[in-house]
């Protein structure tokens, strides 16, 4: 404001609103990372929709798979990608519709990831992958890095994918 306009509050309701604003803030939880269970059990959170039925997988989550070398981890993936873009069941859980899923695979050599894929194709009767999307191997994409994470988030956002399934 200038000599032409007033103030809009008064140096006392500005006062008064800066206290408000700072008691409110000070109820919050403290941004440490965590918050007393108390707290978290009276907020209202509304179920996210369900990709698996059952709970298993929700909209906005995440998932890691753990397993010793060999035990079949990566084929695994794989299925878990194609049932999930083809809206199959995975095994006697219901998808709830097809989704587009990003699959970043670094670990196997290429060959080795189509021949897998036939195979899963063949097994499941399935024609036409038009949903599961293989992000370049010579790109970098990741989670480790700064800029990784960046293309990771531009491959995303320009491919539209709904699920990421990092190996």
């Amino acid at each position: 404001w200038n000599q032409n306009n007033s103030a809009p509050l008064s140096d006392n309701e500005l006062t008064q609103t800066i206290k408000s604003i700072s008691r409110a803030e000070d109820s919050k939880p403290k941004a440490i990372g965590c918050m007393p269970a108390e707290m978290f059990l009276t907020q209202e959170i509304i179920r996210p929709p369900e990709i698996i039925e059952k709970g298993v997988f929700m909209e906005g989550s995440g998932m890691i798979l753990v397993g010793e070398s060999g035990v079949g981890k990566s084929l695994l993936t794989l299925e878990i990608a194609i049932r999930l873009a083809k809206g199959l069941p995975l095994w006697d859980m219901g998808v709830s519709k097809p989704y587009k899923v990003l699959f970043v695979q670094k670990e196997n050599p290429e060959y080795t990831v189509q021949t897998r894929i036939k195979r899963l194709c063949k097994g499941l009767n399935i024609i036409g992958l038009q949903n599961v999307f293989l992000a370049d191997r010579k790109k970098n994409f990741g989670i480790m890095k700064v800029i990784d994470l960046r293309n990771m988030v531009k491959l995303i956002n320009t491919v539209q994918t709904q699920i990421v399934i990092m190996e």
